[in-house]
């Protein structure tokens, strides 16, 4: 006969079972999610993207100067970077 407290052990023993199970399956999920997005190959807008991050990236720039020039490179014109190579 199993008394009151081996029966609780028993419970929250399976309870955590079921726990780190969940956990691990979301975890697994999440990996899953990222392997896929990885796979995909980017919009045009976001190799623009990508690309204008990185040129503003290697000027250097910070604050309000990378803000407007990610906006001119963004539109397709560079008239920013052009700016700052006239001084």
């Amino acid at each position: 006969m199993k008394t009151f407290a081996s029966a609780r052990g028993l419970v929250l023993a399976r309870g955590l079972v079921l726990a780190r199970g969940l956990v691990l399956a979301a975890g697994l999920a999440f990996c899953a999610a990222a392997s896929a997005a990885e796979d995909k190959p980017l919009t045009p807008q976001q190799q623009r993207m990508a690309d204008c991050s990185k040129e503003a990236k290697a000027k250097g720039l910070s604050g309000d100067a990378r803000k407007d020039f990610m906006r001119e490179c963004l539109k397709g014109g560079k008239p920013a970077a052009s700016k700052g190579a006239s001084g």
